[in-house]
Parts: C-alpha cells; sequence; structure tokens
C-alpha cells in the first residue's frame, strides 16, 4: 500500500502540467476550469485529469 502510494506520488510529482492540476484542485473541476485557472491547453489539462482517473488518483 504505502509503495502505491509513492509510486502515484513521484509520478504526480515528474510532471509540470500534472502539479499545476493537483495545485488548484480543491474540489472537482471540468477541464475548462482546469485550463482557466493553470493557463495550461485545454487539450492537457483534459489529458491530465483522464490519466489521474487512469491511476484512480
Amino acid at each position: 500500500m504505502a509503495n502505491t502510494f509513492w509510486n502515484d506520488f513521484s509520478w504526480a510529482a515528474r510532471g509540470r502540467q500534472r502539479r499545476k492540476v493537483i495545485e488548484i484542485l480543491d474540489k472537482p473541476k471540468m477541464a475548462t476550469e482546469i485550463k482557466k485557472e493553470t493557463h495550461i491547453a485545454l487539450t492537457n489539462a483534459s489529458r491530465v485529469l483522464v490519466q489521474f482517473e487512469k491511476r484512480a488518483l
């Protein structure tokens, strides 16, 4: 269990866009809201959310 936590943590920390998204996720948000708050492209915001979902984060 702890190993999974550290794997997920290191995966999230390695990505600049993933870090930006984590910093602003204080509640569930749509990709368009993430785009506006982080100034990353909509496709990238959507991709990050899909990646989080695949990893069950």
